[in-house]
């Protein structure tokens, strides 16, 4: 874990792929939460973790926490209103067919009713779903690629860029091809307003999007 910013109310780092966020059965002691609560010096029962943009394990990148519930509550409505920009880069399958850019508009829903299989899929019964992407650059048989969620789904992008038929190089869950290493997913880019300064604050690698 690597700490971008820091101040009384929130807190940006970089997670590396391979870290979870939150503990569960599997991972105690080795998570994202736990490294900001030793950071922070507390005890699990002063410890509130307030992570307002998760990442899955495999994905790395920019996080944004809060430590105060105030500040959580103004980040919500920000991410409510579309005024959090998030924006990942990724390296996805490519024969050549995939557009310079392009808008997946597209519900999820759990794969099944397995508790513990956490696929998903497109189908007409899920939640709503869009995800933009542009390419920025193309190689022999792959695309790096920049997107923006406009909403927040599990999977979201994984699942989308699976379903137009150009998985995420390296995600074993959506990509039949798993010889190339780690998932090729990344958080470059994370703006917002300051919760109680209301300042702009724009973190990372500024590229293709903007806030609408």
């Amino acid at each position: 874990m690597f700490i971008v910013y820091e101040d009384n109310e929130i807190i940006i780092v970089e997670k590396p792929g391979g870290m979870p966020v939150h503990p569960s059965k599997l991972h105690q002691g080795d998570t994202l939460a736990d490294m900001v609560r030793e950071h922070l010096k507390l005890s699990e029962d002063e410890f509130t973790f307030r992570c307002l943009t998760r990442l899955d394990k495999d994905t790395s990148g920019l996080v944004l926490i809060a430590k105060t519930l105030e500040s959580a509550q103004n980040l919500n409505r920000q991410m409510a209103e579309k005024k959090i920009l998030r924006e990942y880069e990724a390296i996805v399958e490519d024969d050549g067919s995939l557009p310079d850019e392009g808008i997946i508009e597209a519900p999820i829903v759990r794969a099944n009713e397995d508790v513990h299989d956490i696929r998903r899929c497109v189908r007409d019964d899920g939640e709503y779903a869009l995800t933009r992407y542009a390419v920025i650059e193309r190689s022999s048989g792959t695309a790096r690629i920049r997107c923006i969620l406009e909403t927040g789904r599990t999977h979201q992008i994984r699942v989308h860029m699976a379903h137009i038929g150009h998985p995420i190089v390296g995600d074993v869950l959506y990509n039949d091809n798993r010889s190339n290493g780690p998932m090729k997913l990344k958080m470059v880019h994370l703006a917002f307003s300051h919760p109680t300064k209301g300042n702009a604050l724009d973190f990372g690698d500024k590229g293709t999007f903007r806030l609408s």
